[in-house]
């Protein structure tokens, strides 16, 4: 059985796919709004997209509210690499 803190990790991917999936529909409407003659069904379609991933990312917080999560899994492992000493 999972933990909550395995779960909330779970929960918390799925949001991050979701907000990557997000910015990548309104990058779409930026360049097709570049264009001389912008497919305005292209924009509309994007734009409930958008709105969509928002009901899904407040879904999924909804979730995590209720877990009971012991350690903070919203941020990101940030690893510093150093270099090795030369081998003689």
């Amino acid at each position: 059985m999972l933990t909550d803190n395995e779960k909330a990790g779970i929960i918390n991917s799925h949001i991050r796919n979701i907000e990557v999936n997000k910015y990548n529909a309104e990058t779409l409407i930026t360049a097709e709004q570049a264009l001389e003659t912008p497919n305005s069904d292209f924009i509309t379609l994007q734009n409930g997209r958008i709105s969509q991933f928002d009901s899904q990312i407040d879904a999924l917080k909804a979730e995590l509210t209720k877990l009971n999560v012991t350690e903070d899994l919203t941020g990101y492992t940030t690893v510093t690499l150093t270099p090795e000493a030369p081998q003689v």
